[in-house]
């Protein structure tokens, strides 16, 4: 219900999600039940990504053993597809990423949405930096705009640092693999932070879901698209997210 609250105070085109559920047998999906409740989202588009595995010992009722990611908008959905990230072999997050991406119609425009849900794994989060960022790259896309759970941790910032900038910082903690095809924040491939650009200091509905310290990892809801998200975009025009 925290959710629906957010939405209708904040009014945004589009919403991105992450860690939806959905039942694995029919397919019903809380995205879509969520969508019930608010008409003018008209358009959806869902994949799940990974069965849901209960905790060692627990018993727990069938129905909705998957997860993905979604997004709602009011305008129109071209398209959509998703594409894997990649899973180190060294990595102790085994979870499978995708990226998922979708074209929206505005007003004769298309604007290209990329939702994403990274790794918890700091390592991992920075080859999921260069895979968004070579995907993105690839796309060759005029107008966009990345929302997804960043999972970022307060003493590491390179991967989503790496996102805006379009290339990772040499001083940083990210290690640039030899499959980095290195873009460039000046050929257009960088983001800006909307969120500070309008709003400078303010937390906005920031919050924790971790007793913090150097370790704390910040959740990040000021853009409103999810309970736990972060906002990067790059806009030519105004447009609510």
């Amino acid at each position: 219900m925290f959710n629906l609250f957010q939405i209708n105070q904040v009014n945004p085109d589009v919403i991105g999600f992450q860690e939806v559920r959905t039942d694995a047998i029919d397919q019903r999906n809380q995205l879509s039940e969520l969508q019930e409740l608010i008409p003018q989202y008209k358009h959806l588009v869902y994949h799940p990504v990974a069965m849901v595995t209960p905790p060692l010992g627990q018993q727990v009722p069938p129905g909705w053993e998957m997860e993905g990611v979604g997004l709602l908008s009011k305008h129109p959905i071209i398209m959509s597809h998703v594409v894997n990230l990649t899973v180190g072999k060294g990595s102790v997050d085994r979870n499978k990423r995708v990226v998922l991406h979708a074209q929206v119609g505005i007003d004769g425009d298309e604007l290209d949405i990329t939702v994403v849900h990274f790794s918890y794994d700091k390592p991992q989060q920075c080859q999921n930096a260069v895979d968004v960022i070579n995907y993105i790259a690839s796309t060759g896309s005029e107008r966009s705009v990345l929302l997804g759970d960043f999972n970022v941790y307060n003493d590491f910032p390179w991967p989503v640092d790496g996102i805006l900038r379009g290339s990772f910082d040499k001083q940083g903690s990210c290690d640039t693999p030899s499959q980095f095809n290195p873009q460039g924040s000046n050929q257009g491939y960088g983001f800006v932070d909307a969120w500070v650009t309008a709003n400078g200091e303010s937390p906005g509905y920031t919050f924790s879901n971790m007793v913090c310290g150097t370790q704390c990892q910040l959740s990040l809801t000021r853009c409103c698209n999810s309970i736990r998200n972060y906002c990067v975009t790059f806009l030519e025009k105004q447009f609510k997210v």
